[in-house]
């Protein structure tokens, strides 16, 4: 995705510089672990974009990101073999009274 995202602004003509910000400590926002943590201990550390300000000139380039970035997940669920349905059923089998196995129909 983050390829896709540059390779979009490369291709709406815009000119990416990093002035050295790529070796500068990065703020990232801490999750609580209690909510966030995944089995494999696994945390999400997405940067803090809070005092970040887009100018108001870059709405037209945000939504053209946003739209790509909708196509290129779409295009990828699509390749897995996922169809378009109305709404998202969830199925529980219980195979015993200990063990329980969730399947997502689409």
């Amino acid at each position: 995705m983050a390829l896709a995202t540059v390779s979009t602004l490369v291709a709406l003509g815009y000119q990416i510089s990093t002035h050295d910000n790529l070796n500068k400590e990065l703020p990232y926002k801490e999750l609580p672990a209690e909510k966030y943590r995944m089995s494999n201990g696994y945390i999400p550390r997405p940067l803090n974009l809070e005092d970040v300000c887009v100018p108001k000139c870059l709405s037209v380039l945000v939504e053209k990101l946003a739209e790509n970035a909708h196509n290129v997940w779409a295009s990828s669920k699509i390749s897995e073999g996922w169809t378009y349905g109305a709404a998202t059923v969830s199925v529980c089998v219980c195979v015993c009274v200990c063990v329980c196995v969730c399947v997502m129909l689409v």
